[in-house]
Order: structure tokens, then C-alpha cells, then sequence
């Protein structure tokens, strides 16, 4: 199995012959000012076989460059609950899944599992198995209670892709709760470990930095590897088109 980071949130997934992408995104939200890190095309990476989102919001899911990227047919798989927060697309291909409902993609295993959405929005995580390796990817969890439950039914994992900016927000025009909407450096390992993966890959970080309206943790990297050296999992920090082979 092969990892390549996407911006933000993004990840391509290789396996013996099949690729799918989480969570791609080219189309910045212009609320969040300038990007922190580099946007490219999403045919930069490459040819996919399917989409998985894991929710709606327009850092996770980008329609309009999907379709220009990968054809309005390319098939598209998210959360039913999050079917009914999708305006008019172009895309042909939007599937509705429940959790633990196992899907086959090419030689890919797929299957939407439990997350919490900082919001309250409808969230999944997604579980790739293929190439004899299997990883998760969390979207923009915050902390919950399922990581043993999600442990015990699918796991060990090979992979575990972690948001980690513990963002704190401020631009919904209700009253601001001041506690961060994602997980923590120091939850995001501890994550990783109670879910037994052998190495996390940081998500949802860098880009997005823009108080007070997105505040994005403090000194992130050195608590990451601070606390990944503590806990005894490997960490692998990966920039845009950065890859790992498990």
C-alpha cells in the first residue's frame, strides 16, 4: 500500500490496482484567507478509481474540482447523512453509505466507521484494506469513545491518518465555545495508538491558520514527535505529493 499526501486533509491511496483519494481538495475556502501551504490540481496526482469523503464541508469536499480533475462519473462515497447537505453538482456518482457497510472498490476494501465532527455534523472515518495493509483515515475528529470499539472490529491498523491542529473557530455566528473542533497533537498519537497503528501521518494542519476566525494548536510538530516518542509510534510527516510504502 502506498500513501501520498494531498493538501490539507487529502490523501491518495495506492494498492495493488486500485486508487482512491480521501478528502482532495484544491478550491481553498476563500473565508480562511491564503493557504499556508502550496494547492495543486488534483490531476497532479494522478488517475483515481473513487472518491471518499468524509463529510460535507468544503475543506473536505470539493465537487467542482473532483469533477474537473476525474469526470463527473467517478464514483463518490460519503455518509448518507451527508447526502442531504449536497446543493446541485455535476457529479453523476453520489453514493450514500452507512457505517460498516463494506464496500469493494477495484481490489480495495472500503468501509465507513464512527467519527465526531467538531460541529455536529455527520461524519465517517474510512478504512481502506488492500495489498494485505489496511489504514484509517479520521477526516477532522475531535476525541471519542469509539477508538476501542473501532479497534476490536477492524482493527490493527497499518496507517492511521490523524487531524492534529486542535483548531479552535470562530465564524458560525453562534457563541463561541473557545475549545478546539479537532483533535490534538497529543490525541491524535494517543489515537493511533489505542487503535494499534503502526504509523500515523498527520492530516489537517498548516493550511488553514487565520484568527481569530480558525486558530490553528500552538508548536504542533515538536508536540507530535514529542509525544510519538513518548507513546512508541512512528510518526511520518509528509508535505504535498510526499509518499510512504507499507
Amino acid at each position: 500500500m502506498k500513501v501520498t499526501k494531498l493538501p490539507w486533509a487529502g490523501i491518495k491511496v495506492e494498492t495493488d490496482d486500485t486508487t482512491l483519494v480521501i478528502d482532495p481538495l484544491y478550491h481553498f475556502p476563500t473565508k480562511f484567507g491564503q493557504p499556508h501551504e502550496p494547492f495543486f490540481p488534483l490531476n497532479e496526482f494522478g488517475d483515481v478509481d473513487a472518491v471518499l469523503v468524509t463529510h460535507h464541508h468544503p475543506d473536505h469536499f470539493d465537487p467542482e474540482a473532483i469533477a474537473q480533475a476525474y469526470g463527473t462519473e467517478i464514483p463518490v462515497y460519503m455518509s448518507s447523512e451527508s447526502m442531504r447537505f449536497i446543493g446541485p453538482t455535476s457529479l453523476k456518482q453520489l453514493h450514500g453509505v452507512t457505517l460498516g457497510q463494506r464496500l469493494l472498490v477495484g481490489s480495495a476494501e472500503i468501509t465507513p466507521a464512527f467519527s465526531m465532527d467538531g460541529f455536529g455534523d455527520p461524519q465517517v472515518s474510512w478504512i481502506v484494506k488492500g495489498s494485505g495493509r489496511q489504514l484509517i483515515h479520521c477526516g477532522d475528529t475531535l476525541w471519542h469513545g469509539h477508538w476501542w470499539n473501532i479497534r476490536k472490529d477492524y482493527g490493527p491498523f497499518d496507517i492511521a491518518c490523524m487531524p492534529v491542529n486542535a483548531a479552535i473557530v470562530n465564524f458560525r455566528g453562534d457563541p463561541p465555545s473557545g475549545q478546539p473542533i479537532s483533535l490534538s497533537p497529543e490525541q491524535a498519537v494517543s489515537a493511533a495508538h489505542v487503535l494499534g497503528a503502526k504509523t500515523l501521518i498527520p492530516i489537517h494542519y498548516k493550511a488553514i491558520d487565520c484568527p481569530p476566525i480558525y486558530t490553528q494548536t500552538p508548536d504542533l510538530l515538536h508536540r507530535l514527535h514529542a509525544s510519538a516518542q513518548e507513546r512508541g509510534v512512528t510518526l511520518a510527516v509528509l508535505d504535498s505529493k510526499g509518499s510512504i510504502v507499507s
